[in-house]
C-alpha cells in the first residue's frame, strides 16, 4: 500500500513540475535577437524529389553544397533530411566536394519542402538568458502547398525548453524582421487574412484574428516593445504573400537594408509602406540609416538560360558567423550589392551564393536558412 502511495506522489509530483514548467514559460519574458548575434548552428532542409521530382532536387542541391561550405568554418550546420537513404546520398555529396562533415549534424526528419526559414524553429531567450525554441503554425503559405509534414519539423527536434505556439498563430520567419532590441517589422498581407482590391481572399493565415491580436502574440512571444505593421501585397502573385525579408533587413548598428523607390514598387510595396519605412524609427525614437541595395539589372535567368520574367532582390541575405551569405544571380549589378554589403559588414566575409535557380521556386538564401542562437552564459 505505502508503495502504490509513494508511486502516486511521485507521479503528482512530475505533473506539478511539468505545470510549473509550462506556467513559468508562458508567463517569462522573451527577447527575438537579431540575426547577426552570435550562432550555435544554421538549420537547413535538404532539396529532396520526394514532392516535386528528382529535377528539383538536382536544381537545387548545388545552392546547399555552397551554402554549408560557407558556413561550417564558423558554426554548426544542422541539416533536416528525408530519411537514411537520403543521409547517405547528401553526405556523399559532401565528401565529393571534400566538405569537412564533423560540423554537421544529421537529423532524420521528413519536410515536403526545403523552407526552413518560414516552418522551421524559432529561437529566443527569456529574461534569464536560456534559449527556448518556439514552435509556431505553419500551413503551407496560406494553404497553397503541401504542409503538414513542413510544420512538424520544429515538433519533431528534440530541444528543450520548447514552447508550442501552434494553436496560437501561424507564423512564417520570413514574415518577420527584428533589430534585436525591440522592433519588429511584419506585413498584414502575409500574417492576417484579409480580402484583396478583387475581393478574393488572400493569405489565409489566421482566420478570425486581428491585428490587436496579432501584434498582442508578436509582443508575448518575441519581445517586441514595436510592432510596425506594413500593408504588405494585397494583389500579386507573390507566393509568400509579402514577406518583409524581400525588401526591407536590419543590419548593424541602427542600419535598415531596402531598395530605391521605383525598386520597391517594381518589388510590390505600395506608396504608404515606402513612406512609412522611410520614417522608421527604433525604440529610442531614433531614425534608422538606410542602406539601399539594387535589384538586378536584368531579369534572371536560371542555369540553363531560362529567363526567369522577373528582377532579383538582394535583399535576402543572411548573416551569420564570420560571414554574410548573398543571393546573386550572374547579373552586373551582384558586383554593387556585394561591395555595399562589404562595407556595412566589414568584420564578416560576404560570400556571394549562385540563386538562380532557387529563385525560379519564389526564394532566396535567407529563406531556406534559419539560424540558433549561441547559448548565453
Amino acid at each position: 500500500m505505502f508503495g502504490l502511495l509513494k508511486k502516486d506522489f511521485a507521479c503528482c509530483w512530475m505533473l506539478l513540475l511539468v505545470l510549473n514548467k509550462y506556467s513559468s514559460a508562458q508567463s517569462a519574458s522573451f527577447h527575438y535577437p537579431a540575426e547577426h548575434e552570435l550562432h550555435e548552428a544554421t538549420w537547413l532542409q535538404w532539396p529532396h524529389g520526394k514532392q516535386y521530382g528528382c529535377s528539383y532536387k538536382k536544381k537545387l542541391e548545388p545552392t546547399w553544397l555552397e551554402i554549408t561550405m560557407a558556413l561550417i568554418n564558423n558554426e554548426k550546420v544542422f541539416i533536416v533530411h528525408h530519411g537514411n537513404l537520403a543521409k547517405k546520398k547528401i553526405v556523399r555529396v559532401l565528401l565529393a566536394a571534400e566538405v569537412d562533415t564533423s560540423n554537421i549534424r544529421f537529423f532524420k526528419i521528413p519536410a515536403n519542402d526545403v523552407w526552413v526559414r518560414d516552418n522551421g524553429p524559432i529561437f529566443v531567450f527569456d529574461n534569464l538568458n536560456q534559449l527556448f525554441m518556439q514552435d509556431w503554425g505553419f500551413n503551407g503559405w496560406g494553404n497553397d502547398f503541401r504542409w503538414k509534414k513542413c510544420d512538424r519539423v520544429p515538433t519533431q527536434i528534440k530541444f528543450t525548453p520548447k514552447l508550442d505556439l501552434n494553436a496560437a498563430m501561424v507564423l512564417e520567419g520570413g514574415a518577420i524582421e527584428t533589430d534585436g532590441n525591440g522592433t519588429i517589422l511584419a506585413t498584414k498581407s502575409a500574417l492576417l487574412t484579409q480580402v484583396n482590391p478583387t475581393k478574393k481572399i488572400h493569405a489565409i493565415r489566421n482566420p478570425g484574428m486581428d491585428q490587436t491580436k496579432a501584434d498582442s502574440l508578436l509582443r508575448t512571444y518575441l519581445g517586441a516593445e514595436q510592432v510596425i505593421w506594413l500593408e504588405g501585397f494585397l494583389d500579386s502573385d507573390d507566393i509568400t504573400d509579402g514577406h518583409i525579408d524581400g525588401f526591407a533587413r536590419f543590419g548593424l548598428n541602427n542600419t535598415l537594408f531596402t531598395m530605391a523607390k521605383e525598386d520597391l514598387s517594381y518589388w510590390g510595396v505600395n506608396e504608404k509602406d515606402q513612406e512609412m519605412l522611410d520614417n522608421l524609427k527604433n525604440t529610442l525614437g531614433q531614425p534608422y540609416s538606410f542602406i539601399t541595395l539594387p535589384l538586378t539589372a536584368n531579369n534572371v535567368s536560371n542555369k540553363k538560360g531560362q529567363d526567369l520574367g522577373f528582377k532579383g532582390s538582394y535583399l535576402n541575405f543572411y548573416i551569420a558567423n564570420g560571414v554574410v551569405l548573398v543571393p546573386v544571380y550572374n547579373d552586373p549589378n551582384d558586383q554593387i550589392a556585394i561591395q555595399l554589403m562589404q562595407d556595412h559588414f566589414s568584420e564578416r566575409t560576404i560570400v556571394p551564393i549562385d540563386c538562380r535557380n532557387l529563385i525560379e521556386f519564389g526564394g532566396m538564401v535567407h529563406c531556406v536558412t534559419q539560424q540558433q542562437p549561441a547559448k548565453r552564459k
